[in-house]
């Protein structure tokens, strides 16, 4: 991801939501959607219009919202939100500004983690967040586009 080719709109952004200054802007780890490190204290996520870019969108929002009830469960905050382009004929870009929290992918050191390790961080990912999300949603049936029941919360 050029960073410098995003630094304009990050740099707006930020402006937007007086989250500045705004110098070291560095890409986020490689993912479905630009995000950036904002002098590593914000993380800039934009939705592109590609892979249901609205629908991430508002499921990020939302996911957060419920997130932050639980102090158990480690999530940064959404300091702000918005689109960067607001009156336009095209993608609007959505966004959305997080606190950055210290660390580092899990991708990164993966290969150094035990095999027993994994399998519970397995379970933690699997069924934690699962059970943790069913028992704030309302959860229906999901079917794919032929009719077929694919899940069933």
């Amino acid at each position: 991801m050029d960073a410098s080719l995003w630094q304009p709109y990050i740099q707006i952004i930020c402006s937007r939501h007086s989250q500045t200054p705004c110098r070291v802007i560095r890409p986020g780890f490689s993912g479905t959607y630009p995000t950036f490190i904002v002098d590593y204290r914000w993380v800039v996520m934009l939705f592109g219009r590609l892979f249901a870019g609205a629908l991430a969108f508002d499921t990020e929002k939302q996911v957060n919202s419920i997130l932050a009830q639980d102090s158990a469960i480690p999530a940064p905050k959404i300091i702000a939100c918005g689109t960067l382009f607001e009156d336009s004929d095209t993608w609007p870009w959505p966004y959305l500004i997080y606190e950055y929290i210290p660390g580092f992918s899990i991708g990164k050191v993966y290969d150094q983690v035990s095999f027993e390790d994994k399998l519970e961080l397995a379970q933690y990912r699997v069924k934690s967040p699962g059970d943790y999300m069913r028992s704030h949603w309302q959860m229906s049936p999901c079917f794919n586009l032929a009719g077929i029941l694919i899940s069933n919360y």
